[in-house]
């Protein structure tokens, strides 16, 4: 898929699970990808790991650092697996580093009193992807960082910059993790002993990005100014996909819609579905699988479960960020949960 690419917004039900929006919208208009992912729309990331494929997610996810495995099931796109702040950070760093990730390191050289060098990191990298959609996220991501974004306050002393927010549900964990085109920073809040809510106006764009812009407007001030390479030419293998999955979207498109209708739940398709009775909704699936496959539902019809009860996974699962305005006030939610 590409930047361009509409991506659904259509309402989800898995047994008792309903994902929402940070405001609490169970659907949002079909839209480019691009803009999806700057918006942070929970709706539209659910429909791409479910059109992709959970098993194709947490390859990727592997491949990317991240040594927690991804939890099966499509909470996992709004984050409901674990991850570490430094395998998050290094995982990022792929993206301007035109698709080679780092291998964490905390020490760069070992020497004795006399100076000799007695250790070194050897600078071990693997490549996770192609340079094509490394530079191509990069573009994605800065749309997160520029206004209409959820971070259009972010800051690093005028330098060129992308990344994205994250906000845990119940307002447990709040990330930003940004990047100009040479250093990647991460910020994480939250309780490391136990889950704790953090208040209603922490959020990834109004808690964790104000103390990024303190550090990296210091640490960046007097470097040189970078900017982001642009991406290059689409490879031809990338370019045939892209022309095939082109046909297929507005199938796609339809059927989520379809499926959408069939929950109940009140939205505006996207596409045009013709007035067929097996379109209508219906009074209840009894063979829907709830996110845990355990046939009870973790929380009420329009909570991102706080837990899922998978034994293998043990983080609360994200939504995201309203855009945080520079320099205006946090903005509360009224109804717990919503971020």
């Amino acid at each position: 898929m590409t930047p361009d690419m509409t991506v659904s917004g259509a309402p989800i039900k898995r047994g008792g699970w309903s994902p929402h929006n940070y405001d609490g919208s169970l659907s949002h208009p079909n839209v480019p990808m691009k803009v999806a992912l700057a918006k942070s729309y929970n709706l539209a990331a659910v429909h791409l790991l479910e059109q992709v494929g959970i098993q194709a997610g947490a390859q990727m996810v592997r491949r990317f650092g991240i040594t927690n495995p991804m939890a099966p099931s499509l909470p996992s796109a709004l984050g409901a697996s674990e991850a570490s702040l430094l395998e998050m950070v290094s995982a990022y760093s792929t993206f301007p580093n035109k698709g080679v990730r780092m291998t964490p390191h905390l020490i760069r050289k070992v020497y004795n009193r006399d100076g000799a060098l007695l250790e070194e990191f050897d600078g071990s990298s693997s490549r996770v992807t192609s340079e094509y959609v490394a530079l191509t996220m990069v573009s994605m991501m800065r749309g997160v960082t520029a206004g209409g974004g959820t971070a259009p306050g972010a800051s690093a002393a005028g330098q060129q910059l992308a990344g994205k927010t994250g906000t845990v549900n119940d307002h447990t964990d709040v990330w930003f993790i940004g990047y100009t085109p040479t250093y990647v920073t991460g910020v994480w809040m939250g309780n490391p002993t136990k889950k704790t809510n953090l208040g209603n106006s922490m959020t990834g764009g109004h808690g964790a990005l104000p103390y990024f812009n303190a550090f990296m407007n210091q640490f960046m001030k007097g470097k040189p100014r970078d900017t982001f390479p642009a991406p290059p030419p689409m490879p031809a293998d990338i370019k045939s996909l892209m022309e095939r999955n082109k046909r297929e979207e507005l199938e796609k498109l339809q059927e989520a819609d379809i499926a959408g209708k069939k929950t109940g739940i009140e939205f505006t398709p996207g596409t045009k579905i013709e007035d067929d009775p097996a379109l209508l909704p219906k009074e209840n699936n009894a063979g829907d699988a709830t996110p845990d496959g355990d046939g009870k539902p973790d929380k009420p019809a329009g909570d991102i479960p706080s837990t899922i009860k998978r034994p293998e996974i043990r983080q609360p699962a994200k939504t995201e960020d309203p855009p945080a305005e520079k320099g205006a006030p946090p903005k509360r939610k009224g109804k717990k949960g919503d971020g």
